[in-house]
């Protein structure tokens, strides 16, 4: 997590927010969060993708869509 967190910093601070690099990294840690059982993380991390990826690639994309399908499933598991 802790390198991942690192890296969206400095995506951060080259690209800006609504970068699809830095939305990568929030997938990133979206998906890391899942991984160690810390769903709500992961839910946080991966809304903030889906809402980066939303502004700079539009409704269609593929990371778009891979990114929605990854939020119901973590979603799902927060019920």
């Amino acid at each position: 997590i802790h390198y991942y967190e690192k890296a969206l910093a400095g995506n951060l601070e080259i690209y800006g927010e609504n970068h699809p690099e830095v939305s990568k990294q929030q997938s990133h840690l979206g998906w890391a969060w899942a991984n160690l059982g810390e769903y709500g993380m992961s839910k946080i991390y991966y809304r903030l993708a889906l809402d980066g990826y939303l502004k700079s690639r539009g409704e269609n994309h593929p990371s778009v869509i891979e990114t929605r399908h990854n939020l119901k499933e973590i979603s799902g598991m927060l019920k």
